[in-house]
């Protein structure tokens, strides 16, 4: 009995070490992470997205997978993996197209500043952070309204003139104005890239745990194109602008201009790794050899 007094205290000190020593190579494999980043050129240079749009344009890269990626996902232990964090997008370009201002005034031309349109784009549901303000020429819409013929009785006019009346005492008179009205051409080569965040953002169409990163060759990202006004460049005069000329954004031909980044971590799973398993495998072994050593003792 003595041998049996001396040995259990022993048995359960060795146990104890052995169960704190997992525990720890445990923790240690489990919620660390390092922050990486990958780059890719667009697959689709010289894409064309008009306004308005013809189809559904798309702007095509390659997916964030092993095939793709080799150098990322080499050496990937069976307890590690590779985890996305945001997907940024930088596209750079140029715009193309006119639009036409009309004046309605008979006495007083319309002043055009720089910048009446500006640009931006739109991918994965998620608009660009700078929008880019397009140039134009400043030269004034000289020409003036014109009226044609007084009738008396109501005319039907041919756009873009538009029926005028007036009264004189008791009488009514009709007549078309034909506006002035004068083509600027938009001036936007190069235009500075824009950058964004495609995922996650608000009002994506995909999500950053979206299968869509991960599976197939490539990801084909919807794109589109808006353009704005800024009514406080056009003054003087009645100015109207009138709907532009289909006006175009091509992507820049150069890959380096247009890319995406995916941004993510090499993440440890926390799964056991051999040497807990040994440990208990030695545990085991030794606690048989502790009670045939307490038999062999009573």
């Amino acid at each position: 009995m003595l041998g049996l007094e001396r040995l259990l205290p022993v048995t359960k000190a060795f146990l104890k070490i052995t169960v704190l020593a997992t525990a720890a190579v445990c923790v240690a494999t489990n919620g660390s992470a390092k922050a990486l980043q990958v780059t890719a050129n667009i697959l689709n240079p010289s894409q064309v997205v008009t306004i308005p749009a013809s189809g559904t344009p798309t702007l095509n890269f390659p997916t964030f997978t092993a095939a793709n990626f080799p150098a990322a996902f080499a050496g990937l232990l069976p307890n590690q993996s590779l985890v996305l964090n945001t997907i940024k997008l930088t596209i750079a370009g140029a715009a193309s197209g006119s639009f036409t201002v009309q004046n309605a005034s008979t006495t007083q031309t319309v002043a055009v500043a720089n910048n009446v349109y500006s640009l931006a784009l739109v991918a994965n549901g998620a608009t660009a952070t700078n929008p880019a303000t397009l140039g134009n020429a400043t030269s004034p819409v000289t020409p003036l309204a014109t009226n044609g013929d007084i009738s008396l009785v109501p005319v039907t006019c041919t756009p873009p003139a538009v029926a005028k009346s007036i009264v004189f005492g008791p009488t009514t008179f009709y007549f078309c104005q034909t506006p002035g009205s004068q083509s600027y051409a938009i001036t936007s080569d190069p235009i500075t890239p824009f950058n964004w965040f495609i995922a996650p953002t608000g009002g994506n169409i995909n999500s950053i745990s979206s299968l869509f990163w991960t599976s197939g060759a490539q990801a084909n990202i919807p794109a589109a194109i808006t353009f704005t006004t800024d009514p406080t460049k056009l003054t003087d005069g009645e100015p109207t602008l009138v709907n532009p000329n289909p006006l175009t954004f091509t992507v820049s031909a150069t890959p380096s201009n247009s890319f995406i980044t995916y941004d993510y971590d090499l993440v440890n799973n926390g799964v056991p790794a051999p040497l807990p398993i040994l440990g208990a495998g030695f545990a085991f072994s030794a606690t048989r050899r502790i009670r045939r050593r307490i038999k062999q003792s009573v």
